[in-house]
């Protein structure tokens, strides 16, 4: 017959501090609640619902900078440093020469040749200035090659003429004469009919020069490259008749690079 199995005591689920047993001191301490003991005798830890975390900022990877950004950041350093440079050479050049443009005007127009003919439009023309060209640096010379001088009538060339080369020295003035002559020029019917209409009455002609030159500067034993500039004068002459010449009313030159 076989024997019956009766089950095992069922143990208490709470047990209260009196009736527990008695701890040696060999004994594993208490496991804290938030920790448990597996089947293999491991802690277990278990996070409380009601836990809070701090965090921990993780630096974001630094980037490389690629070659090309390199070499535009070098090559605009330099381009500032070599600006940098020219405006401190240009700054102490400018305080050690202190150069200035020079200076021109016409100190007398002579008209001795000046025919109108209204039927054939066409005028003779012979036009004699004068001109003072002034240099005013102390450190700086200019040479000059041949300059052609233009003369205009209401925006149409009348004559031509020339002055031949020449070198001005520093703080130097000089008197230039330049003879214009032009023949058989053709005028529109407006600017004929206001010449003759000037002529006849008397009154005041105004002229125009314009004079082309190629110059060069010359500081110490250094000479400059050529440079073109153009001098613009204005001139206001009496017209010439029968019994009166030409008389110089006014004038002003402008001075252009």
């Amino acid at each position: 017959m076989a024997e019956r199995v009766h089950p095992a005591e069922e143990q208490p689920l709470f047990i209260s501090p009196a009736s527990a047993p008695p701890v040696s001191a060999d004994a594993a301490p208490p496991v804290p609640p938030h920790q448990v003991l597996n089947q293999r005798d491991q802690f277990i830890y278990k996070v409380p619902n009601n836990a809070t975390y701090s965090t921990v900022p993780v630096p974001p990877p630094r980037r490389r900078r690629s070659p090309c950004c390199c070499c535009l950041t070098c090559l605009c350093a330099g381009l500032i440093a070599v600006i940098a440079i020219l405006g401190i050479a240009v700054l102490v050049f400018y305080l050690v020469v202190h150069p200035r443009l020079p200076k021109y005007s016409i100190q007398s127009a002579q008209i001795k040749t000046f025919n109108l003919t209204p039927a054939s439009q066409n005028l003779d023309s012979d036009v004699v200035f004068t001109v003072r060209a002034r240099n005013p640096n102390k450190k700086i010379g200019i040479y000059y090659d041949d300059i052609d001088v233009t003369l205009y009538y209401d925006d149409e060339s009348i004559g031509y003429g020339s002055i031949p080369a020449f070198y001005q020295g520093h703080k130097n003035t000089t008197m230039l004469e330049v003879d214009i002559q032009g023949e058989n020029t053709t005028l529109d019917s407006d600017a004929v009919q206001t010449l003759k209409s000037s002529i006849d009455d008397n009154s005041s002609i105004f002229l125009y020069a314009r004079t082309r030159a190629r110059i060069r500067i010359k500081i110490g034993s250094w000479k400059s490259r050529h440079i073109k500039v153009t001098v613009k004068c204005t001139v206001q002459v009496r017209a010439p008749s029968s019994t009166s010449s030409s008389k110089l009313l006014s004038e002003s030159c402008k001075f252009r690079l």
